[in-house]
């Protein structure tokens, strides 16, 4: 589903009582008041909401710094963020809205060096080491969060980063520096390798079409296993069996519409001995 066809999906979708699902946008916009319109992915704004809660809860240093880009996604998200991570605790030092062609102002921010070693390496900057415990950076833009990765390599202390799970996707960043660096990211599709359903969806890809399943492959076949199932259970308005309680994932750590047409339930991972592990989910 795209943006200029969603309007006439959600009303054809509210006209005739039919459930619509979009797969992987996380706009809230486009199920709007239709309450047969649902979200797979969480909303921009839970995103925001849910990485506050648990930055409040993680970081063991309270002071935070967010950096987002100039698109309304990104406004949306950094916001939705700072509202929550004030309301748990979280003290926001800064939030700066940065433009594509200025870049370089989160290498001005984070490594402007004002001390350096014998060997002329920075060892303090304007922004004292150690005195930032966090940054959200709300943009999968790489010119934006390359930056500000590539920022705390330079720093040397212990600045956790919160992101998203496309910057994988994206390899604007090696993935060793998400071994070696306190990167933590925000991800909803993750699916556990090691699963046993996991194991035989991609041998079965794999087989069926000579190549491994993409992102978009996997959250369809997500999808219609938990779609299939719902209606198998629940009927054709099976949103009241949703509404109840979170429904566990098969590749997928599932799905919770208790709150919301939007889902939920998003967790957060990081690296660790070269695997991808769960730090929570919210």
């Amino acid at each position: 589903f795209f943006q200029d066809e969603a309007k006439l999906i959600q009303e054809f979708s509210a006209a005739n009582r039919i459930n619509t699902f979009n797969p992987v946008h996380n706009n809230s916009e486009l199920i709007a008041t239709n309450p047969f319109g649902f979200l797979y992915q969480p909303a921009t704004e839970i995103l925001g909401r849910k990485s506050g809660e648990f930055l409040a809860a993680y970081a063991k240093k309270k002071n935070c710094m967010v950096f987002y880009g100039t698109s309304k996604r990104d406004s949306l998200l950094a916001a939705n963020f700072i509202q929550a991570a004030h309301k748990n605790g979280l003290k926001i030092t800064a939030s700066h809205k940065v433009p594509k062609e200025n870049t370089k102002m989160i290498f001005d921010i984070l490594t402007t060096p004002t001390e350096f070693d014998d060997f002329r390496n920075p060892k303090q900057f304007t922004l004292p080491k150690d005195s930032l415990g966090s940054i959200f950076v709300a943009s999968d833009d790489a010119l934006i969060y390359s930056k500000v990765v590539g920022s705390i390599e330079t720093r040397r202390d212990q600045i956790i980063v919160l992101g998203s799970e496309k910057w994988i996707e994206q390899t604007a960043i090696d993935l060793e520096k998400f071994q070696t660096l306190p990167i933590v990211l925000a991800a909803p599709n993750f699916t556990n390798p090691q699963k046993p359903a996991t194991i035989a969806f991609e041998k079965k890809y794999v087989k069926t079409h000579g190549k491994v399943p993409s992102d978009f492959a996997s959250v369809g076949y997500e999808l219609m296993l938990i779609l299939g199932n719902q209606l198998k259970k629940n009927g054709v308005y099976f949103q009241e069996a949703l509404s109840k309680a979170p429904v566990a994932g098969y590749l997928t750590e599932g799905v919770n519409y208790q709150e919301s047409r939007s889902n939920t339930l998003v967790p957060f991972i990081k690296f660790t001995d070269g695997q991808m592990v769960i730090v929570e989910k919210r």
